[in-house]
């Protein structure tokens, strides 16, 4: 019985590699194809980090969203929930293809103290819930508008800053209408 030698079998098989024919060689600049894509610039750590944080915060606020449609006592409060969910989802999604884009893998869960808020509200009803869910909406969404108005100011990607600039009002117009919850609810 014949023993092989495992570096003679590698060597024999990158020479082999080595004497393909190779391929014509050119020196034209060719533009960007479904082949040969543009090359993706590299974000900056702290613009994963506005995206991975939005994508956490997003997928709270969808499931936050759907426990006040539940739980919640007032119409205002379930349509608030409601609109939670169909903006979030909206934001979720066009910030899922802006990482793909990017080359940047987002999180599908909450963090922990995200996770926490949903236990805490789940435990929750009726006007009780409206209460605590109107003042950690207040709180969400004060955290996510600075976040994003630093982004605006500070991103340099033109994509990511982008995002920013179009989700920013949105995220406002829902600090203003959560805002007009807690003053209602905490009565």
């Amino acid at each position: 019985m014949r023993r092989v030698n495992v570096i003679g079998a590698l060597a024999i098989a990158a020479l082999a590699l080595a004497c393909r024919r190779p391929e014509k060689a050119t020196t034209e600049t060719t533009s960007a194809t479904e082949e040969h894509p543009a090359p993706v610039a590299a974000l900056t750590h702290e613009e994963k980090e506005l995206m991975t944080k939005a994508a956490r915060g997003g997928v709270a606020e969808v499931a936050l969203g759907k426990l006040a449609v539940q739980r919640g006592a007032s119409a205002d409060v379930k349509a608030f929930g409601q609109r939670m969910v169909t903006d979030h989802q909206k934001a979720n999604e066009e910030l899922a293809q802006l990482a793909a884009k990017k080359g940047v893998v987002l999180p599908h869960e909450v963090g922990h103290d995200e996770q926490e808020t949903i236990i805490k509200l789940s435990k929750l009803s009726g006007p009780k819930f409206d209460k605590e869910y109107a003042d950690d909406m207040v709180d969400d969404h004060e955290d996510d508008v600075k976040e994003l108005r630093e982004a605006v100011r500070d991103v340099k990607d033109p994509d990511v800053r982008a995002w920013a600039e179009k989700t920013l009002p949105v995220f406002e117009e829902h600090l203003a209408k959560a805002k007009e919850l807690k003053q209602k609810h905490d009565r």
